[in-house]
């Protein structure tokens, strides 16, 4: 059975990855209160980790101030390299929409809620304590998410398509294709897997999977805390 995302305590999850909040939340001002709720509780909860760096270091979440609506798709996030944007229907808030640079828009399968909940998982990715790549054979991809499951989260067509994302209470893990449809790279058989874990030693178990090199090299940390 797959997580419903409605269950993920946002609060709860940023406390895990973060630790405990290091400031309250920030008052919005006045003029952002035609934003989304949702939105806006994202925006207050995220500013309790005051920083150089804040929680959204991966995908670009504009500040509340800078959100402007220029037409019925109000576009509030974006992917690192500005070439992915996401935005919310102006009559509709709960509708979220996507596209490619110089594309249209369309629809995203998630309600709002969903899709807020979604890019908080997958920024996990970014501020874990410890994290490992590899490319896994599809034969040992069941052995290697054991410890997870998977959350029944829409389809982003970013990073790429087929995209998936499965946890638990200390690991977060990326899943994406590596073969099939919009893939301009194919390695047939294999699957490319990202996971994060929120203590240094929560990926110890990936030693196990000495046969998949990717696994057992560790990347820096990267914490909340760093300075530029």
């Amino acid at each position: 059975m797959m997580i419903d995302p409605l269950t993920i305590d946002v609060d709860g999850f940023l406390i895990d990855w973060c630790g405990p909040p290091q400031a309250p939340p920030r008052d919005l001002p006045a003029s952002c209160r035609w934003l989304p709720e949702p939105l806006r509780d994202l925006h207050r909860l995220v500013s309790r980790w005051p920083g150089p760096r804040p929680y959204f270091g991966l995908l670009n979440m504009r500040d509340p101030e800078g959100i402007e609506a220029k037409g019925r798709a109000v576009t509030f996030m974006s992917d690192p390299t500005g070439d992915w944007l996401w935005a919310f229907d102006l009559d509709d808030p709960d509708v979220v929409y996507d596209r490619e640079l110089y594309e249209g828009w369309e629809e995203v399968d998630e309600s709002l809620s969903v899709f807020l909940r979604h890019a908080v998982v997958q920024e996990a990715m970014c501020v874990g304590s410890a994290r490992r790549w590899g490319e896994v054979p599809r034969d040992r991809l069941e052995d290697v998410l054991a410890p997870m499951t998977e959350v029944a989260f829409g389809a982003w067509r970013w990073p790429g398509p087929g995209h998936r994302i499965f946890m638990n209470d200390g690991l977060v893990a990326e899943v994406l294709p590596l073969e099939g449809p919009g893939i301009s790279r194919p390695v047939p058989g294999f699957v490319e897997v990202s996971i994060a874990a929120n203590t240094p030693k929560g990926l110890a178990y990936l030693d196990a999977f000495a046969e998949i090199p990717g696994l057992r090299r560790a990347d820096p940390p990267r914490s909340l805390s760093e300075t530029p």
